[in-house]
């Protein structure tokens, strides 16, 4: 019964299983491991060497090749032509992908390579059996199958694996009680779910300004109005500003030896604002419903993220990552 699960393992490649939909057994199999890429710099006339690989702050690494020695011999192959007709399949399966794509090892339980055959199979056969062999180029990393925080029991790594919370909210519309005041020379920065015009454009967004002047105080009946100095003549409500709105404070732990680059997902579930903001070692980061994260990067560790966001809980997608 053993032997018999042994044969039935293969991989899976573009919705194809290689035995189950071609009948090959895998008679060997080679995980290889990436190399560290290193940028170094001899300083000259001194024996001092200095290492540039971590600059960005993680080691970057080369692809992988995971080769694999399928055995070609089944009661479907009766001929000559048979065989070539196998031949034609098994390469176009695995020549077919466009860019790197999924592949699942039976023997890798929980993760899986990203990659493409970039050269051609080596096939050697005889009459009516023989042996394919191919070779995936691969992402460095092996990829869990599951994003972090998932705390299923029968799935969750317990030697790898983080339990952790990544979905957080909904927080509602802070009441006027809740805003704070801000002072002079505050560095503050803009909701993202403010009203821009033509005289108040959106690049305003995205940077941090300083409070030059208070216009007014607040009141039971008002919000403090104040004038920053690089918006002259501009004058702004104090729930327009960030640093006077009550955040949601979280830590979310990358145990992945490199930076990553979460999907994070904004989804409205009550009155609120689809537009949120982040803020993560001093960078604010803005988002909306639907738009891609491109520039939140979450480094190895643990990250202390401040998020304004009311109305709508966010959501941070990401994989761990093992060599």
């Amino acid at each position: 019964m053993l032997n018999q699960d042994l044969i039935h393992k293969g991989i899976t490649y573009l919705g194809k299983h290689s035995y189950r939909d071609y009948r090959l057994t895998i008679a060997s199999r080679d995980i290889g491991y990436p190399e560290k890429i290193k940028v170094k710099y001899q300083v000259p006339y001194s024996n001092t060497e200095q290492d540039f690989s971590m600059i960005n702050g993680s080691q970057n690494y080369s692809p992988r090749e995971v080769t694999y020695q399928f055995n070609i011999a089944h009661q479907r192959i009766q001929t000559k032509e048979s065989m070539y007709n196998t031949k034609t399949l098994l390469v176009n399966w695995l020549m077919n992908s466009v860019g790197k794509q999924d592949l699942w090892d039976d023997y890798i339980d929980g993760y899986h390579f990203h990659g493409e055959v970039e050269s051609g199979p080596e096939v050697q056969e005889n009459w009516i059996d023989g042996t394919v062999d191919v070779t995936f180029t691969c992402y460095p990393f092996m990829i869990s199958d599951f994003f972090e925080g998932d705390d299923i029991w029968d799935t969750f790594d317990f030697e790898f694996g983080v339990s952790q919370e990544t979905v957080f909210g909904p927080k509602l519309i802070p009441s006027k009680s809740e805003v704070k005041s801000v002072k002079v020379g505050d560095r503050v920065a803009l909701v993202p779910w403010i009203n821009f015009t033509e005289k108040f454009p959106t690049k305003y967004m995205t940077e941090y300004y300083t409070v030059k002047s208070i216009k007014s105080e607040a009141t039971s009946t008002a919000h403090q109005i104040v004038e920053v100095k690089e918006i002259p003549g501009q004058l702004l409500s104090a729930d327009t500003i960030l640093q006077a709105l009550p955040p949601m404070e979280v830590e979310l732990i990358n145990s992945n030896s490199t930076a990553v680059l979460p999907e994070i997902k904004v989804a409205i579930v009550s009155t609120g604002w689809a537009k949120i903001a982040i803020e993560l070692d001093g960078v604010i980061h803005y988002l909306m419903e639907n738009q891609k994260n491109t520039t939140l990067r979450l480094k190895p560790g643990v990250n202390k993220l401040k998020i304004w966001a009311y109305g709508v809980t966010v959501s941070f997608l990401w994989r761990k990552e093992l060599l």
